[in-house]
């Protein structure tokens, strides 16, 4: 009995292993973080920014109250990371950045001010976004980071009146980005490995 139930746990374990090792990343459009900062320069405490079950995105006070301007809900689309706030104007005041979906599986980089209005945003064209953009910041210059399916990380830039993309590297690899303000880690969720870029923005 004690070597059939070794066995067993043995061909399960080895199952689970390979499983993991066939198994394709996927997109994990329910587990997305709040953001936490300033959003009302006026207020004293900070906000809390979330995206809702159904697509939305909330922007709630310290005590709980929708702030002016939310929930919003774009007609079409559902927003499908973690966002951000973050000032990518250089005005000053924060905006909350994140990344949208629409019915054709087109994704976007959206940023709203602090009433909700739509000041920026920028298809993603012919890319799949699984994790979470983050904000990087280089003397003046203000960066969202996305790193796409295929591999590649998009820089994206606020100029003007919207967003400008770049292509900073590829890795041919799904990947997840982030920083210390100066370093970026990139991590592999498929083979469980980082690796630090030392990256400078001109």
């Amino acid at each position: 009995m004690k070597r059939l139930i070794k066995q067993s746990l043995l061909i399960s374990g080895i199952l689970f292993f390979c499983m993991g090792l066939i198994s394709p990343v996927e997109a994990r459009e329910y587990s997305f973080k709040p953001a936490i900062g300033e959003v009302l320069s006026s207020s004293a405490d900070p906000e809390r920014v979330i995206v809702t079950e159904d697509g939305g995105l909330q922007a709630l006070s310290y005590s709980g109250k929708m702030l002016s301007g939310f929930p919003i809900y774009e007609p079409g689309k559902v927003f499908v990371s973690s966002p951000l706030i973050e000032d990518v104007t250089g005005d000053g005041n924060a905006e909350i950045i994140i990344v949208a979906r629409d019915a054709g599986n087109v994704y976007s980089l959206e940023a709203y001010n602090v009433t909700g209005v739509l000041i920026g945003s920028k298809v993603l064209s012919g890319v799949t976004v699984y994790y979470d953009p983050i904000f990087y910041k280089s003397g003046t210059q203000s960066n969202i980071l996305i790193p796409v399916e295929d591999g590649r990380l998009l820089q994206l830039e606020y100029s003007g009146t919207n967003f400008t993309s770049t292509q900073l590297f590829t890795v041919n690899k799904p990947f997840t980005v982030a920083s210390n303000g100066t370093d970026l880690y990139i991590t592999y969720p498929e083979v469980s490995g980082v690796d630090v870029y030392k990256k400078s923005w001109n």
